[in-house]
């Protein structure tokens, strides 16, 4: 009896961690679902779309953030209806999606009110931000993460190019950006979970080499001391990046209002 007893309740162990391996994996994927409408939705409204053009016009670029917008909500309603109570004991769980339930809300809020679609992008990246800490704090390895981290040094970059600070500076920030950039290369990318098949996989070893190179570009540019080349390098950096961070997002789904 006592043999019968240790064997259910093994059984039961090996049961329950299955069940959670298999709410983890579920939670990882309607992540990646999530995201691939937030990339579309924080691009839109950024002051870099369309991607590398210099000329827009104003209502077509309004008319696809409403679409992607409208996208990401549907998207995030599903999600904090299935995972507002993952963790009910967990109160940095908890906290973390009332704070993105707030976002999410002000985001449409500022949106449908006309207010300037900077406002909107700020949420939008704050949304983002705490949901990248929401996965770290539950050990979970994702990773556009890494390369928003680099996206964020990079930005300091260009904001520090802009300024005209001294070579030194930027130096230092450029080694920053490539400390940033080798936990990029170094994080496990699962092309299934994200959808990518050879096409989209090979895309993304173009966007990844054309960084490396963007990179050693930057670092060209300041051992000239060559301000004019050295901001050239710094938008380089961006703009492909930004090729890169868009692959993550699913702009097939986005439709205009």
């Amino acid at each position: 009896m006592r043999r019968w007893t240790l064997l259910t309740c093994l059984l039961a162990v090996l049961l329950f961690a299955s069940a959670d391996c298999q709410r983890q994996s579920n939670l990882l994927g309607d992540m990646v679902q999530l995201n691939r409408s937030l990339v579309p939705a924080i691009l839109m409204t950024g002051d870099d779309w369309p991607v590398g053009s210099k000329t827009f016009d104003r209502d077509e670029r309004m008319n696809q953030a409403k679409g992607a917008m409208m996208e990401f909500t549907l998207h995030w309603a599903r999600f904090s209806r299935r995972y507002g109570h993952y963790l009910p004991s967990d109160q940095h769980w908890l906290d973390g999606l009332k704070d993105l339930d707030a976002r999410a809300s002000a985001a449409n809020q500022l949106f449908s009110s006309g207010a300037p679609i900077s406002q909107v992008h700020e949420q939008l990246i704050g949304i983002r931000t705490v949901l990248a800490q929401l996965r770290r704090q539950e050990g979970i390895s994702f990773y556009p993460d890494y390369l928003v981290d680099f996206g964020d040094s990079i930005d300091v970059l260009a904001s520090e190019v802009s300024r005209g600070v001294s070579p030194s500076e930027i130096r230092s920030g450029l080694d920053g950006a490539k400390s940033s950039w080798q936990a990029v290369r170094q994080a496990a990318f699962d092309g299934k979970l994200f959808g990518f098949d050879a096409r989209k996989k090979a895309e993304l070893d173009t966007c990844v080499s054309a960084e490396a190179d963007a990179l050693a570009g930057l670092d060209q540019a300041l051992a000239s001391g060559d301000k004019t080349r050295i901001s050239a390098a710094a938008s380089q950096m961006q703009a492909t990046f930004l090729n890169l961070y868009a692959l993550f997002g699913d702009f097939q789904e986005v439709k205009g209002g």
